[in-house]
């Protein structure tokens, strides 16, 4: 069925304005996801930690790593998670930098460190 004069001008302005919702809601999506507030991974803007930090003994290493793929806050606390729950380990992810901090009360290697980001989806592309 073709729809002529006011009734396709009507069609034509109800798609248009679905159209313009649609855009603006998929531009709030992707501000806050590239603000690190989205819900990329399943976490979203209130996404914190699950595995308490434990209290070390006396600090003897302190290595930072520098990680690929963390887009949200749902990425990060799934890395800080995943260092924490090591042995001898407490960790805090910085989303900005990509970046985790790792302070160690025994000698952890670095392998080990790089086996728990990426055995939670990440990737680490430098230690030092």
């Amino acid at each position: 069925m073709i729809l002529t004069g006011t009734g396709n001008a009507i069609t034509t302005g109800v798609l248009v304005a679905a159209l313009i919702a649609a855009g603006l809601f998929a531009l709030r999506s992707t501000l806050r996801h590239f603000a690190g507030k989205g819900s990329c991974c399943g976490g979203g803007e209130d996404e914190t930690s699950t595995v308490p930090k434990k209290k070390l003994g006396t600090i003897i290493s302190e290595k930072t790593l520098v990680i690929d793929g963390m887009r949200c806050a749902g990425c990060s606390a799934a890395v800080e998670d995943a260092l924490n729950r090591l042995e001898h380990v407490n960790a805090d992810v910085d989303l900005r930098k990509k970046e985790a901090t790792v302070r160690m009360d025994a000698d952890v290697s670095e392998e080990v460190l790089t086996g728990a980001v990426v055995r939670a989806g990440y990737k680490v592309i430098e230690v030092r």
